[in-house]
């Protein structure tokens, strides 16, 4: 349920897993904190991360996105944007966007002595694919699944250790069927996603 008054975003709780990358990436978060601030009011249709970079710190592994837009506000500080045309010295109040599709890799990178803010904004709409929609909620359990939509229905799926069936309504035998065969046709952008939209 929505707090009952308005948070202060800082003080916000930070995402319980510092990163879900493997080993040895992981330990290249460090001095990144992140708040989950869509969480707090339990937005389902986009995610909002408030993330802080410590000096030294960077945002992620430069990525690029196939299904998903990615926009950044920097609040506090002047981080580096590292992208595909270079790099760029940013301000507070300045902004950067990465179309879906566009494979510009990019990420923030903290060269200052001083701390970084800033905000993200993403879609979690994975894949259209047919009639089914494969989205993420706002994390509402750690275990990594994805949900499919369809006009008739919506089914959950787990994705480890297997691709399985959690829970549906609606959907007939067939459609199930039919959503699984997407679910794994499209598996790695699934999991990608998952990692960048929750915090890799």
């Amino acid at each position: 349920m929505p707090n009952p008054s308005p948070p202060v975003a800082l003080d916000a709780p930070m995402r319980i897993k510092p990163s879900n990358y493997p080993p040895p990436f992981a330990s290249q978060m460090d001095g990144r904190e992140k708040r989950p601030l869509g969480d707090l009011f339990g937005l389902t249709n986009f995610g909002v991360n408030l993330t802080q970079l410590a000096p030294g710190a960077v945002s992620s592994l430069r990525h690029a996105h196939t299904t998903q837009d990615e926009f950044v506000y920097v609040l506090q500080g002047h981080p580096t944007l590292h992208t595909d045309e270079g790099r760029t010295r940013l301000s507070p109040g300045m902004c950067a966007g990465f179309k879906a599709g566009s494979g510009n890799g990019h990420r923030l990178v903290n060269e200052t002595s001083e701390a970084v803010v800033y905000s993200t904004d993403m879609a979690p709409t994975i894949v259209r694919d047919g009639q089914f929609r494969l989205f993420f909620f706002s994390r509402e359990e750690t275990r990594i699944h994805v949900h499919v939509a369809h006009v008739d229905g919506e089914a959950k799926f787990w994705l480890t250790p297997q691709v399985a069936l959690a829970n549906h309504t609606g959907l007939s035998a067939t459609q199930l069927r039919q959503a699984q065969e997407v679910v794994n046709s499209h598996l790695k952008e699934i999991q990608d996603a998952w990692t960048h939209h929750f915090g890799g």
